[in-house]
């Protein structure tokens, strides 16, 4: 396995990566070896246990991780693409011990922050609604970027709806509305205790029961 013998020239050699302009043989070949594993994880070519055992290798995890942080967005795109093609279109999810799922996630719930300030482009848009689970996922990004009234009327209408329940962001949750209308009545519970709200969305928080029982426990 040429991954246990570049640790084992690793430890050999102080724990440094081998180079390719090296005049010893072994050192070029396994130099060679270690770009090509880098390459491959560039393009999303190598398997979540390939990029695991790669990252293990001392030095390698920081190669990785700082050349993500030099991707582009197409290839960071390129990237979750991949990702999801190997896993059974399935989004990446942020509570994963793969770092490489992680990554992509956090990518993903990046543009999502871009997407609420505007900055996301139309055309961006389009290729992430390409990749199988996310025209789900943009349509809650849209109802994220509601004015504050009517988000907060939704939640209103739904504690009407649902005999005054709080909705919930658990796996019990109905649907994904549910998680979002949890999310965002979560995130105003804590401008309240801050003391972040203005004096008329209280008024409007406070007329919903749910809310109310909540805010007492500030």
């Amino acid at each position: 396995d040429t991954r246990v013998l570049l640790e084992a020239w690793m430890q050999a050699h102080g724990g440094g990566l081998p180079e390719m302009r090296a005049q010893d043989e072994e050192e070029k070949r396994l130099a060679g070896w270690a770009h090509r594993q880098l390459d491959k994880f560039r393009h999303g070519k190598l398997g979540q246990l390939q990029g695991e055992q790669l990252a293990l290798i001392p030095g390698m995890a920081e190669k990785m991780t700082h050349w993500r942080q030099r991707l582009t967005w197409g290839q960071r795109f390129e990237l979750l693409q991949a990702w999801v093609q190997s896993h059974d279109d399935l989004l990446p999810k942020v509570r994963s011990g793969d770092a490489e799922e992680v990554s992509s996630a956090q990518w993903l719930a990046n543009q999502a922050q871009l997407h609420r300030r505007g900055k996301l482009r139309p055309e961006q848009m389009e290729q992430l609604a390409q990749i199988p689970g996310m025209v789900r996922r943009i349509e809650g990004w849209k109802r994220q970027v509601l004015p504050w009234p009517e988000r907060c009327q939704q939640l209103k209408t739904w504690c009407g709806v649902h005999d005054g329940m709080f909705p919930r962001r658990t796996e019990a949750a109905a649907n994904e509305d549910e998680k979002q209308l949890s999310r965002w009545a979560k995130t105003q519970l804590q401008e309240h205790r801050c003391g972040r709200l203005s004096k008329l969305q209280l008024q409007q928080l406070w007329s919903i029961p749910a809310m109310a029982e909540r805010m007492r426990k500030k």
